[in-house]
């Protein structure tokens, strides 16, 4: 099995993992794949056959909305991992800051970034989407910090908003409590200041 994500992601309530039903995947396994994926009732998710995804020499395929994750040579024994990754990505949200204003919402209880009075929420990323961002927004700064932050334990409301429907950005209206932010994780740089993907969330 092999993964491969698409530069777009979203993350609402619901995710849906489509597993490809034509002529050449069912002819490598896709339909014991399909009924692997329904034996799980994972709630949030959706399994559901469909038509010709591409790359059919590289079946069975399966593709992950809203994350835009495509899966390839999946078998049975894939699924367990896929439905675990496609959890993660709904469960999961980040966001960078200076290592200094981390340390001191520790001590506070709370955690609050200046966007959050200027704008009335925190700037957070999907994981797919935390490389742009900080390319975009934090390139040739030092001594960051990645916080992973658990959405079913944040405290204040989450919107996910952008211009593009396709690239929801997650925003939490409100000071981040602590307790919800299961890891900090150092955003180390090239040499040229972009960022470099921790160990950490390359999987």
């Amino acid at each position: 099995m092999n993964q491969n994500p698409d530069n777009n992601y979203s993350a609402p309530a619901k995710s849906s993992v489509l597993v490809c039903q034509h002529l050449t995947c069912r002819k490598q396994g896709a339909a014991k794949v399909l009924a692997a994926f329904r034996q799980l009732k994972t709630p949030n998710v959706i399994y559901e056959g469909c038509g010709c995804l591409g790359n059919c020499g590289n079946g069975p395929m399966v593709f992950i909305l809203p994350a835009r994750i495509w899966y390839y040579l999946v078998q049975p024994h894939d699924v367990p991992k896929v439905a675990a990754a496609v959890i993660n990505s709904m469960n999961t949200i980040l966001h960078i800051t200076q290592r200094h204003e981390w340390e001191q919402a520790k001590n506070l209880g709370t955690y609050r970034s200046n966007t959050l009075d200027s704008e009335g929420f925190i700037h957070c990323s999907t994981p797919i989407q935390l490389l742009g961002s900080a390319n975009r927004f934090f390139k040739n700064q030092t001594d960051l910090v990645i916080l992973k932050i658990d959405v079913d334990r944040v405290t204040p409301e989450i919107r996910y908003e952008g211009i593009d429907a396709n690239n929801l950005f997650p925003h939490i209206y409100g000071e981040l409590n602590i307790d919800a932010v299961s890891d900090s994780i150092d955003l180390e740089s090239h040499p040229d200041g972009s960022f470099v993907l921790p160990d950490e969330l390359g999987n």
